[in-house]
C-alpha cells in the first residue's frame, strides 16, 4: 500500500506525532512485521521501546478507500493511535520506500521479484512442525492434463533438517477415511476435514468422481487451506486465500477476418474448481480466489474455449447461448441485431396507494407492454441480489422481461426508482409491491409521490429538519432555550405529531434533559398529555431528574418510584404527569408497570438496553405506551448491534430482525468497511436520531458552562447520614451551651466535615457505624458521568478536597482500565505527573484542591469535575481556571456533584448568596467578609 506521512499527520493528535517522530529517529522500533499487505489493506504487528526502557506491543490496521484510515491498538496507557503507533507507521513507510528504490521499473522483473518475495514469506509457514515429525498434508490436482484422476490426494509428510518439506508418502483415501489407519497424524482439525471429505471422496468401488464441487467443496477447501498444510500439485508452498473477491467479465473481441470471439478477463494461470461459490487457484502465487458470479467452473471453461464466430452468424449463436445459459448473462455483441425488443424507462408506471388513517402505503413500479403490466421490482430482483447497491450497477441495464424481450435503459435515467428499490428491497411482497411504513418515507425519491402531496410533504420533512414547524416553548418553562435546544423542541414536536419515535443523542452537557422537559411541559400546556410519562434512568440520576422538573416545569407533577417504600406509591401513578423509575427497579416492578398505558416511555442513558437479550431490555420493550423516546450521548459504545437494540425499543422492525441487520448492515460496515452500507444505514436512521456535539454549537454556548449533577443516597447511606447529623447536632448544641457560639467553631466544623465525608464516600469516616455501608451514591454518579465523557473524547480534571477520596476514585477507575495521573501534596515529581496528562498518556487528572488549585496550566482539558463542593466558590473557580484560561480553544464544561437533601445542597445555596467564603477554615485569617457566621454554620446542620 502506498502511504505518505502527511496522510497520518492529518488524523493523529500533535502529542502522538511529536513523540512518534522521536521514537522513529532514535530507532526504538524493535519489530515491524507485515502480516498482510494489499493495495487497500496493511496489517502490522510491532513492538516499540519507550523512553522509560519498557517495551509496548502494537497491532495496526491501515485501510485505504478514498483516504487512509488508521486503527492501532497498543498496550500502553493511551491504548489507541498513540505515539508508538505513529512511530511504527513511519517505519513501515520508510521500509516501503526502500523496497520501491530496489524494485526495477521493468514489469517483468518486478513480477519476478514479487513472486520470490511471496514464495519466501510463505515458505516459512511449515516451520510450526518439529524436525522429523510426521503430519498430514493435502494436495489439490486440478490440471486436466495431469495423470492424477482425483482433485484431492493425501500425504504423510515431515519437515527435513534443512527446513524444507518432504512431499511424503501418498496415502490411499480409502485407508485414511474409512479405517483407523494413520490415527497418529490426525489432529482434531484433520478429523473434521476428513469427515467432510467423505461427502466427496467415496470408496473406490463406487467409481464416482472425486471432485471439489458445490457448497461442500467450498467448505472443505477453506478448511484445508486454513491448516496451512494444503498445496497445489507438487508445489512446496502452501495455498492461502486471497482477501480479494474477484469479478468475471466477458466481452466480444473483434478479429481480423470479420468475426468475433468471446473472451474474458480471467488469467490463464487460474485453475477453476466447480465449487459454489466459484473458486480458482492461482498456480503462480499459490493463492485461492473466490468469485462473485454464479457460474460453474465447467461452464466457465467451455465459454473460454470460444471459437471465432462470423459476424453474419452472431445473431443465431447469441440467441442459442442466451437460451442455454440461465444464471449468467453474456454481453450483447455490437453487431447483434436479433429479434429482441427493448422498452424505455418512459414506459414505467409509478403508483403509490394507501388507506386513510393507515401507517402503511403500497408502492409499485410497473412496465407495460403487449397489453400486460410487469412489476419492475420482480424483474430487477436478480440485479439487486447480484450488485447490492445502485453505485455498483452497470451503466446500461438489459433487464429481461420475457424471452427475447428486454428493458434496455441507462441506470441514471431511473436513478430515483432504482435507489428506492434498493433501499426498500426487503419490503417487497409476492406481487412485486413495496409495502412501506410512513417512517420510511424519507427513503423514497420525489418522483414516486405523483398522486400524494401529503406523503411528499412527510418525506421532505423527514429528509430536512429545516422545514419543521416552530414550537413555542411552554409559558411555564423557567428557562430560555438556546437555538439548538429550540431545534430539538421542534424535532420532538414533529415526532409526536406523526407518532414517530427517536433518539436525542446530543453530547453530554447540551441539555437533553431540559429539551425533554420542555417538550413534555408543552404537551401538558396544550392538553395533549392525557396519560402519565414513564422515565427510566440509572439510579444515580433520579434526584437530578426530580430537581430539574421541579425547577424548570412547574406545571408537571412528579412521582418517584424509588426506594424501599415505593410500593406505597404505586397506586398514585395515574395521578401524576411524570413517573420516575430505574433500570433495575423496572424489572422488579414489572407486574405493576405492565398493566399501565403510558403516554411516553423515555429512556435516559438508553445505552443501558444495548444488550437485547437481557431480562431488563425485554421487560422495558414489552411495556405499553403511545410514544417512545431515547436519550443517550453514546447510543453506540462498542458495535452497531447496540443501536439496533435501542431502535428495537423505539420502532420494532424498523431495522429488521437482529440477524438480518447483522447481515445487511453490521457485518459489512464493521468488518468490511462498506461505505455504501454505512450511507444506507445513516439515511435510514437520520430522521429519528438528532445529535449535536459541543463543537457544533460552541458559538451558542458561554465559554464556560456549569452543570450541577444531583444524586441521592440509598437506604443504608441515608440512615448513616441521618444518624451522624442527629448525633453531631446534639454535640454542637451542647458545645454552644458550654462555650457559646463564638467559641464553638471547631466543634461545628468537625460536624460538617463528617457529614461531607458521608456524602463523598462512607469509607472516609473512621467510625464503626460506617464500616457496614459499602455503597457510595456519588461515586456511582461519578463513574457513570466519566464513562460518557470519555466516550465523547473528553480530557478531564477531577478536584477533591480529600486526598483519601482521590485514592478511592483511583482504585475505581483502575478497575475500569481508565488511564489517569494524580497530583496531591505528597507527590514528589510534579512535572512528571503533569506531563503524563499534557502528553496524552492520561485521560483523567486527579488533583487535590490544595495541591493543584492554583499554578497549573492545563488547557489540554476541556472538562472539570468538582467531586465535593468547597465553601469558597472563588477557590473552586481558581481550580476550574487550570483549564479555563488563556490558550484554551475549546468550550469548558464544569460539573459539580451534589447529593440532594444534604449539607452539600445547602452549601450550593449558600454559595449563591455569598461572593467570597472562607478559603481555609483553619487559616489564621479572620476577616469578617471571609468567615462563616456561627449562625450560618449551625443552619447547615439542620435537616
Amino acid at each position: 500500500m502506498k502511504i505518505n506521512e502527511q496522510e497520518l499527520l492529518d488524523i493523529l493528535d500533535k502529542s502522538s506525532i511529536s513523540s512518534g517522530y522521536e521514537y522513529f529517529n532514535k530507532k526504538m522500533i524493535l519489530e515491524c512485521k507485515v502480516l498482510e499487505e494489499t493495495p487497500q489493506l496493511v496489517l502490522l504487528r510491532s513492538e516499540v521501546l519507550d523512553n522509560s526502557g519498557k517495551s509496548y506491543k502494537q497491532h495496526i490496521k491501515l485501510l485505504r478507500n478514498a483516504d487512509i484510515r488508521l486503527s492501532g491498538g497498543c498496550n500502553c496507557s493511551v491504548g489507541y493511535n498513540c505515539k508508538h503507533i505513529f512511530a511504527v507507521c513511519l517505519e513501515y513507510i520508510n521500509e516501503s520506500q526502500e523496497k520501491d528504490t530496489i524494485a526495477n521499473p521493468d514489469n517483468e522483473v518486478k513480477n519476478w521479484i514479487d513472486k520470490i518475495t511471496k514464495f519466501s514469506s510463505q515458505e516459512k509457514n511449515i516451520s510450526d512442525f518439529k524436525e522429523n515429525d510426521d503430519f498430514l498434508t493435502y494436495r489439490i490436482f486440478n490440471d486436466k492434463n495431469s495423470h492424477y484422476k482425483e482433485d484431492i490426494k493425501f500425504y504423510r509428510s515431515k519437515l527435513l533438517k534443512k527446513g524444507t518439506l518432504s512431499k511424503g508418502t501418498s496415502i490411499k483415501s480409502d485407508n485414511l477415511l474409512y479405517t483407523y489407519a494413520h490415527e497418529d497424524i490426525k489432529s482434531s482439525e484433520d478429523k473434521e476435514i476428513l469427515n467432510l471429505a467423505k461427502g466427496i471422496i467415496h470408496k473406490h468401488f463406487t467409481r464416482e468422481p472425486e471432485e471439489l464441487k458445490g457448497e461442500l467443496g467450498s467448505i472443505l477447501l477453506k478448511k484445508m487451506v486454513k491448516t496451512n498444510r494444503c498445496f497445489y500439485q507438487d508445489s512446496p508452498v502452501p495455498l492461502r486465500f486471497s482477501n480479494e473477491l474477484r469479478d468475471i467479465e466477458f466481452f466480444w473481441k473483434d478479429m481480423d477476418d470479420e468475426s468475433v470471439k468471446l473472451v474474458s478477463n480471467i488469467d490463464k494461470n487460474l485453475r477453476f474448481l466447480n465449487t459454489k461459490p466459484l473458486m480458482a487457484i492461482d498456480e503462480d502465487f499459490n493463492l485461492v480466489y473466490e468469485f462473485k458470479e454464479n457460474i460453474s467452473g465447467d461452464l466457465l471453461g467451455l465459454l473460454n474455449q470460444s471459437p471465432q464466430i462470423k459476424n453474419d452468424e452472431i445473431n443465431e449463436v447469441y440467441d442459442l447461448l442466451s437460451k442455454n445459459i440461465k444464471d449468467f448473462r453474456l454481453p450483447l455483441p455490437k453487431n447483434y441485431n436479433g429479434v429482441m425488443k427493448f422498452y424505455k424507462s418512459s414506459d414505467i408506471i409509478i403508483q403509490s396507494r394507501y388507506d386513510e388513517g393507515s401507517d402503511w402505503f403500497a408502492l409499485s413500479f410497473d412496465v407495460k407492454f403487449d397489453g400486460k403490466d410487469r412489476s419492475l421490482v420482480k424483474l430487477i430482483s436478480p440485479l439487486i441480489e447480484q450488485f447490492q447497491s445502485f453505485e455498483s450497477l452497470p451503466d446500461v441495464l438489459d433487464i429481461e422481461v420475457e424471452d427475447n424481450h428486454f428493458l434496455k435503459i441507462e441506470k441514471n435515467e431511473i436513478e430515483p426508482i432504482l435507489k428506492t428499490i434498493f433501499a426498500l428491497f426487503d419490503k417487497k411482497d409476492k406481487d412485486g409491491n413495496l409495502n412501506v411504513a410512513f417512517y420510511e418515507a424519507h427513503l423514497l425519491e420525489e418522483m414516486v409521490f405523483k398522486d400524494s402531496d401529503e406523503l411528499l410533504e412527510l418525506s421532505n420533512k423527514l429528509k430536512n429538519f429545516k422545514g419543521l414547524e416552530f414550537i413555542n416553548p411552554p409559558q411555564s418553562l423557567n428557562a430560555t432555550l438556546r437555538g439548538y435546544q429550540q431545534d430539538g423542541l421542534n424535532w420532538l414536536g414533529f415526532l409526536h405529531e406523526f407518532k414517530f419515535c427517536g433518539i436525542l443523542a446530543d453530547d453530554m452537557g447540551l441539555g437533553k434533559t431540559i429539551q425533554t422537559i420542555s417538550h413534555l411541559s408543552k404537551l401538558k400546556e396544550d392538553k395533549k398529555l392525557d396519560k402519565p410519562v414513564l422515565i427510566i434512568m440509572p439510579t444515580s440520576l433520579i434526584a437530578n431528574w426530580k430537581n430539574e422538573i421541579k425547577r424548570f416545569a412547574t406545571n408537571l407533577s412528579v412521582l418517584s418510584l424509588h426506594g424501599a417504600d415505593r410500593s406505597k406509591r404505586m397506586d398514585q401513578i395515574k395521578e401524576h404527569d411524570i413517573v420516575l423509575s430505574t433500570y433495575a427497579l423496572v424489572v422488579r416492578d414489572f407486574n405493576i408497570l405492565e398493566k399501565e398505558q403510558f403516554s411516553y416511555i423515555i429512556l435516559d442513558e438508553a445505552q443501558k438496553i444495548k444488550n437485547p437479550k437481557t431480562k431488563m431490555s425485554m421487560a422495558i420493550k414489552s411495556l405499553k405506551s403511545d410514544h417512545r423516546l431515547a436519550l443517550s450521548g453514546t447510543p453506540i459504545e462498542n458495535h452497531l448491534g447496540e443501536l439496533w437494540s435501542i431502535f428495537d425499543f423505539l420502532i420494532p422492525g424498523f431495522l429488521g430482525s437482529l440477524n438480518s441487520f447483522k447481515k445487511q448492515f453490521q457485518t459489512p460496515i464493521e468488518k468490511e468497511n462498506d461505505k455504501e452500507k454505512q450511507e444506507q444505514l445513516n439515511k435510514r436512521i437520520k430522521p429519528f436520531m438528532i445529535r449535536r456535539t459541543k463543537d457544533e454549537v460552541v458559538d451558542e454556548l458561554p465559554e464556560k458552562s456549569e452543570i450541577i449533577k444531583y444524586t441521592q443516597f440509598d437506604t443504608k447511606q441515608a440512615k448513616l447520614y441521618e444518624t451522624i447529623r442527629v448525633t453531631m447536632e446534639k454535640k454542637v448544641k451542647d458545645a454552644i451551651e458550654k462555650k457559646g457560639l463564638g467559641n464553638s467553631h471547631i466543634t461545628i466544623l468537625d460536624a460538617l466535615l463528617k457529614l461531607r465525608q458521608v456524602c463523598c464516600d462512607p469509607s472516609l469516616l473512621k467510625m464503626q457505624e460506617a464500616l457496614n455501608v459499602n455503597d457510595s451514591a456519588k461515586l456511582e454518579l461519578f463513574l457513570d458521568l466519566v464513562e460518557e465523557l470519555l466516550s465523547e473524547g473528553k480530557k478531564i480534571l477531577v478536584f477533591s478536597q480529600f486526598t483519601s477520596m482521590l485514592s478511592i476514585i483511583q482504585e475505581a477507575i483502575e478497575k475500569k482500565d481508565i488511564s489517569y495521573t494524580k497530583l496531591t501534596g505528597s507527590t514528589i515529581d510534579r512535572e512528571k505527573v503533569i506531563d503524563k496528562f499534557k502528553s496524552g498518556d492520561a485521560d483523567i487528572f486527579l488533583i487535590s484542591l490544595k495541591a493543584g488549585g492554583v499554578g497549573l496550566n492545563l488547557v489540554e482539558a476541556d472538562t472539570v469535575i468538582h467531586f465535593d463542593p468547597w465553601w469558597n466558590p472563588a477557590v473552586e473557580n481558581q481550580a476550574t481556571d487550570r483549564a479555563y484560561r488563556i490558550g484554551q480553544t475549546k468550550a469548558v464544561f464544569v460539573y459539580k456533584l451534589i447529593v440532594e437533601n444534604t449539607i452539600e445542597e445547602k452549601i450550593i445555596e449558600l454559595q449563591k448568596k455569598k461572593q467570597i467564603l472562607q478559603e481555609n477554615i483553619y487559616d489564621d485569617k479572620k476577616d469578617d467578609e471571609d468567615i462563616f457566621k456561627g449562625s450560618e454554620l449551625l443552619e447547615l446542620l439542620k435537616k
